[in-house]
């Protein structure tokens, strides 16, 4: 730790202004123009349009941009991004965990009563590191750090209880949003269908989109039902035509896709994909990912980040 105490200011990364800004100003300022400069009135409503939306937009992030900044004093640090102003000491900080890749990239900085996320998106991390590095012992930065911490070995102890106190297996159900998409198509699929049928006679058509649209919403509808079902011994995927078993005690690797949010469980014999949390419903979803994080802590594995999760071979198997 540094023991140089000089007020510095964090603000938004070059990088930020250069990938999103720069997107935004591209895309839906100079593409528009050059669209009604080059194509005139076949490219009037479509430039105009963009232009209605790109520049409220850019100019909305542009002074969300200059809102955002990290302020390291002497006793604390400071994190203002937009209206939202959190402050947090020096002293109470007990560890410092990074996760997520990419625009999910976040740093916590695990208090005595509460933690402190900081995107990464928005700032240089690597001068953001620097920067805490010399207001923070270098022992808060270890990987697994966060887990001797008094609020971390809280919640493992509340999680402990309840799921042994357990006399059932937990259970959610899978892909709600692409069973609300399933259902949709169906009911296009006959609503076309009686239209083409009813009002314009033609048998031919109305087979035709009753096929397209039913068939496609059934195929969804059918791959998208599952289930994942965990207790303290294993955790399993099924599917209306497959069964996929893990056993935590085999546990020996695990890899996220932070940007989706999935997580792949690995052993010598077996791999198990978890979908995004976000496509869990039902009554148990809370205490399911509880579990699920339990057992991950508990095993003591750094988890590795790997891009390629969702283009393996196969889901599981």
């Amino acid at each position: 730790m540094n023991t140089n105490y000089q007020e510095k200011t964090l603000r938004t990364s070059s990088r930020y202004w250069l990938q999103e800004i720069g997107a935004i100003f591209l895309f839906m300022i100079i593409l528009p123009i050059f669209g009604i400069y080059y194509w005139g009135e076949r490219f009037y409503v479509i430039g105009v349009l963009g232009l209605i939306v790109g520049i409220p937009y850019l100019v909305t992030e542009l002074l969300a941009t200059r809102k955002r900044l990290i302020t390291f004093s002497t006793s604390e640090i400071t994190v203002k991004i937009g209206k939202e102003t959190v402050q947090q000491s020096w002293k109470t900080i007990q560890a410092v965990k990074f996760s997520g890749k990419g625009v999910s990239r976040n740093i916590t900085l695990f208090g005595q009563e509460q933690n402190l996320y900081i995107p990464c998106k928005y700032f240089n991390e690597i001068e953001l590191t620097n920067f805490l590095k010399e207001y923070l012992p270098l022992d808060v930065f270890q990987p697994k750090a966060y887990q001797k911490t008094q609020q971390f070995l809280n919640w493992q102890d509340s999680v402990y209880k309840r799921i042994s106190s357990l006399d059932r297996t937990l259970k959610v159900s899978l892909g709600k949003s692409e069973r609300v998409i399933g259902i949709f198509g169906i009911c296009m699929g006959v609503f076309t269908a009686s239209i083409f049928y009813f009002s314009a006679k033609d048998n031919s058509g109305a087979l035709f989109m009753g096929t397209l649209f039913g068939g496609l919403g059934l195929f969804l509808l059918i791959l998208s039902l599952g289930w994942i079902e965990g207790d303290n011994e294993s955790i399993t995927v099924r599917t209306l035509f497959m069964r996929h078993e893990f056993f935590w005690s085999k546990l020996q690797e695990i890899y996220v896709e932070s940007n989706r949010g999935v997580t792949a469980l690995v052993c010598d014999e077996n791999r198990l994909i978890l979908p995004s949390v976000t496509h869990w419903s039902g009554k148990d979803k809370e205490l399911l990912f509880e579990l699920v994080s339990f057992k991950l802590e508990a095993s003591k594995i750094e988890a590795i980040e790997n891009g390629k999760i969702l283009y393996w071979r196969s889901k599981n198997f």
